[in-house]
């Protein structure tokens, strides 16, 4: 994704992997207030993924949206770009994310930043695994009870996310 005229004027975004290409009016300004001294923040999950339901991905690569993510995301774009002024978008490095905030940013007009503290959970040996085979696990029945005091194995402590 390229955006040209930052400082002024006209912003023009270019996403060639999704074939879009947008021109837009000048840059909102860097933080919208919706009241005196407030700013709006909207945290949005990544749209559908054909691991959605099938399989614990956590920070697993290669993860994309499905064709119903691209739609999801098509119709989220158009709704927040009508409702909302954004300024900027923060994501998560994985491609499902970086892929639902670039439709994002086409209809908002607002660049992309990748964030690494946005990074979903690590969740260690089970990264990837399949959801019927944990069930078989007894401790991912307890992380299930009890978050907070979950233990992953090989991956992040819960209370430290």
């Amino acid at each position: 994704m390229s955006i040209s005229g930052r400082n002024s004027g006209p912003i023009e975004i270019v996403d060639r992997r999704l074939n879009v290409s947008k021109t837009c009016g000048a840059r909102p300004p860097f933080l919208q207030q919706t009241a005196p001294g407030a700013t709006t923040v909207l945290l949005i999950r990544h749209a559908h993924t054909h691991a959605i339901g099938v399989r614990l991905t956590g920070r697993m690569r290669g993860v994309t949206l499905s064709a119903a993510g691209r739609s999801q995301w098509e119709g989220l774009g158009r709704a927040i770009a009508a409702g909302f002024r954004l300024a900027v978008i923060y994501t998560s490095p994985l491609e499902r994310a970086v892929e639902t905030a670039h439709a994002l940013a086409v209809h908002a007009c607002v660049p992309v930043q990748l964030c690494d503290e946005l990074i979903e959970c690590d969740f260690g040996d089970w990264t990837g695994k399949r959801f019927d085979e944990l069930e078989a696990d007894p401790r991912w029945r307890g992380v299930n009870r009890s978050r907070s005091t979950a233990v992953l194995p090989r991956g992040e402590d819960p209370v430290e996310v």
